[in-house]
C-alpha cells in the first residue's frame, strides 16, 4: 500500500509532493513520523488550486484495526494560535486514544460480519 501511495505521490506535479521524488527526504519524513507516532502537515502547504489556508496545521494518528491502519484521525487547527510541539504535546494522547477506540469498534463491525477482515481473508 505505501508503495502504490508513494508512486502517486511521484507522478504528481504539485510541488507539495515533491518530497516523494527524493529518496532520502521521503527516509528522512517517514522515520521521523513513525518515531514520533504521528505525522504532520508540511507547514504552509496550500491546494494546486492555489487556495488554502498557509496558517493551518493538521495532526495525524493512525487508526489500527487487525494490525493494519484502517484509517486516519486528523486534526487541523491555526498555527498561530498553537504551535505543532505544544499541539502535540497537549493532544496527541487524547488523539491516540481516541484512534484506538475507533479501531476497536472498526474491529467489532468486522468480527459481525461472516468471516471478514480488512485484509480481505475470510
Amino acid at each position: 500500500e505505501l508503495e502504490e501511495i508513494v508512486d502517486q505521490l511521484r507522478r504528481s506535479a504539485s510541488a507539495n509532493d515533491r518530497p516523494a521524488r527524493s529518496p532520502d527526504q521521503l527516509a528522512a519524513i517517514l522515520a521521523q513520523t513513525r518515531s514520533q507516532g504521528y505525522g504532520l502537515r508540511i507547514r504552509g502547504y496550500v491546494r494546486p488550486s492555489g487556495v488554502g489556508n498557509r496558517h493551518a496545521a493538521a495532526l495525524a494518528v493512525p487508526v489500527m484495526a487487525n494490525g493494519r491502519i484502517a484509517a486516519c484521525l486528523n486534526v487541523v487547527w491555526n498555527v498561530r494560535a498553537l504551535d505543532e510541539t505544544r499541539f502535540a504535546e497537549r493532544h496527541f494522547a487524547t488523539m491516540c486514544a481516541v484512534a484506538s477506540e475507533i479501531g476497536a469498534r472498526l474491529e467489532q463491525i468486522v468480527s459481525m460480519e461472516e468471516g471478514e477482515t480488512f485484509a480481505g481473508k475470510g
